[in-house]
């Protein structure tokens, strides 16, 4: 965490910020417990949201662990640059989301989606195009079509970049469950059932889910 921190960023909030956006959070996922992993209630993880911070733990560990095992991610390296990509993304759309998440994932910025392409067999760049990113995925107009929240907070878009960043790399790990899911997406406020209300229209909508 403090090398993506220090080598991605000049500057980043004091320790007091840091410590109330990660306070937040943590009394978030504690006051739903059973909606997210086990982790996310624990005393520790609060510290882990510290040290991360600007971005998720679940997002760095997600690249770290799962994408590391594919042949051409090279760990460390893969992760800061994949990480800069977006980085500079939410940057340029003046993000202004309290932690960089797996939902976060932009790939309809085209330097994130070549980044990521680089690292997968041919194909995906059809899949990412009909259903995950750019304003003509299906992802998109469910967002648009749904208005509200879903469209404030571009829950279907987040929801298929989780699904899809979840979907990659290691072994018999690769997947997600319904509480990852909701690791990816949900901000503190927003309402837990909207992940399984989401998943049920993409269910209805995508091509490749």
């Amino acid at each position: 965490y403090n090398i993506a921190r220090q080598r991605i960023f000049d500057e980043i909030a004091d320790d007091e910020e840091r410590e109330q956006i990660a306070e937040v959070y943590h009394d978030y996922y504690r006051d739903n417990s059973s909606e997210f992993p086990d982790r996310a209630s624990e005393p520790g993880y609060k510290d882990r949201l510290v040290d991360s911070y600007p971005f998720h733990p679940e997002f760095i560990d997600t690249l770290y662990e799962q994408w590391g095992s594919m042949p051409d991610f090279q760990r460390t390296r893969g992760v800061l640059r994949f990480l800069a990509k977006v980085v500079s993304d939410q940057y340029q759309e003046q993000n202004d989301t309290p932690l960089i998440q797996c939902g976060q994932l932009n790939m309809g910025d085209e330097a994130v989606r070549d980044e990521v392409l680089d690292y997968l067999e041919e194909g995906w760049d059809s899949v990412i195009s009909s259903d995950i990113a750019g304003d003509d995925s299906k992802s998109a107009q469910i967002d648009r079509q749904m208005g509200g929240i879903y469209h404030s907070k571009r829950v279907t878009q987040s929801l298929a970049a989780s699904l899809f960043l979840f979907s990659q790399g290691g072994g018999q790990q690769r997947g997600a469950t319904l509480e990852r899911l909701r690791f990816g997406v949900l901000q503190p406020g927003m309402d837990t059932p909207l992940i399984a209300d989401a998943i049920s229209r993409c269910e209805d909508t995508f091509f490749y889910l």
